[in-house]
Formats: C-alpha cells, sequence, structure tokens
C-alpha cells in the first residue's frame, strides 16, 4: 500500500493551564486538518476535536462540556490524508484550579 507516515511534534504553548490550553506543530507545512485528542493521567479520553488546525485552544471543558478537574493531561494529533499518514508525540501539561481575584 505504500502508505507514508510523518512522526510530527505536538507542543503545549502553556504548560501550566488554567483557563485554556493552547496546541501547535513544531513543523511547518504539515497535513491539516487534524485529529486532537486529551487524556487524562488514567489514560481516558476526556477532549476529541476533529478536523482541527493548529494552533488549536481548547477551553479545558471534557467531552461532558464540563471543566475538567486539575491535574495531568496528555495530548496527542493524528492525521490520514489519502495515503499519506501523520502523528504526534505525546505533549503532557497540568491544568490548574483557576484563581480567584479578590477585587
Amino acid at each position: 500500500m505504500g502508505t507514508a507516515v510523518e512522526n510530527l511534534t505536538l507542543n503545549v504553548v502553556n504548560y501550566v493551564a488554567s483557563s485554556q490550553a493552547e496546541f501547535k506543530l513544531e513543523e511547518t507545512g504539515v497535513e491539516q486538518p487534524l485529529t486532537l485528542r486529551v487524556t487524562d493521567a488514567a489514560g481516558n479520553v476526556v477532549h476529541t476535536a476533529s478536523n482541527v488546525t493548529l494552533p488549536y485552544s481548547w477551553n479545558l471543558n471534557g467531552s461532558d462540556n464540563q471543566r475538567v478537574p486539575a491535574g495531568l493531561y496528555r495530548a496527542y494529533a493524528n492525521y490520514i490524508n489519502g495515503s499519506k499518514r501523520g502523528s504526534t508525540g505525546i505533549a503532557q501539561f497540568v491544568v490548574i484550579s483557576p484563581v480567584n481575584t479578590v477585587q
């Protein structure tokens, strides 16, 4: 079948996220759109975004549209475009509880 596989580098712009997490690719000229998946520390998929282009901002809401709890998360992306396939390594980041400011 001759399928080409590309290994890509997914970066998290803000390693510590309190309101959103932004993802981008280190490489340029990469086939997009991509499918991005975010998992919690136990490996459960908490967010999937299909047909996204990077950079991409995630609002930290899970599949149930509720904010995910504070903790360690991992993200990865992949694409299939005809005979071309690509995937990223895993990017880790930490979600923290929002900081309440006193005025």
